[in-house]
């Protein structure tokens, strides 16, 4: 389980660098969302998200994860396939949400991940981190699902200072904090 959650992990670390409609600060933002001690330990998780660095054919992708995913997600059009190293990702937008869906080598889903905005962020735990840090604009929200725990992983910023929360079964707690400008 530990495993899945690192390259759920490492899946949502890459999701900065499939985001191009970001501002500048949005940018240093969205990076600061999905750091972890260094680049190459999320390479080291996951080879960059995915081994292939183009998107595959579905005919290449286990046809159980094919399934699941058609029945899970029938709305979605346009979706991209990707091979990780212990499975398949699954890419693709829904309004102005970006999903990637997680797969193990024999097809069975693995977890979810989904990035937002603060308009999409369920009340209660939009309460949470604002009854916290009321200060702060939330700039991104990445939500991960494994195997139905969900948690929130939630950027936001001031004038000053640029922060990462995570919130767990209604806990709060802060991951990083920095000064704007270091």
């Amino acid at each position: 389980m530990k495993s899945r959650f690192h390259i759920l992990l490492a899946g949502i670390l890459c999701i900065s660098g499939t985001c191009n409609d970001l501002n500048a600060q949005h940018t240093r933002v969205g990076l600061l969302a999905y750091n972890t001690k260094s680049i190459s330990e999320m390479n080291k998780f996951s080879g960059n998200d995915t081994v292939s660095t183009k998107p595959i054919a579905s005919w290449d992708v286990h046809s159980k994860a094919l399934r699941l995913f058609e029945k899970d997600y029938k709305q979605v059009e346009k979706v991209d396939w990707f091979v990780l190293d212990d499975g398949y990702l699954a890419r693709f937008r829904t309004d102005e949400v970006l999903n990637k869906v997680y797969y193990g080598k024999k097809g069975n889903w693995i977890g979810s991940t989904q990035q937002y905005n603060e308009s999409r962020l369920p009340k209660e735990v939009r309460h949470i981190v604002k009854s916290n840090y009321y200060d702060f604009d939330i700039s991104t929200v990445v939500e991960i699902n494994i195997g139905g725990k969900v948690v929130y992983y939630v950027v936001m910023h001031n004038n000053t200072e640029l922060l990462k929360v995570r919130v767990k079964d209604r806990e709060i707690e802060e991951l990083e904090r920095f000064k704007n400008g270091q």
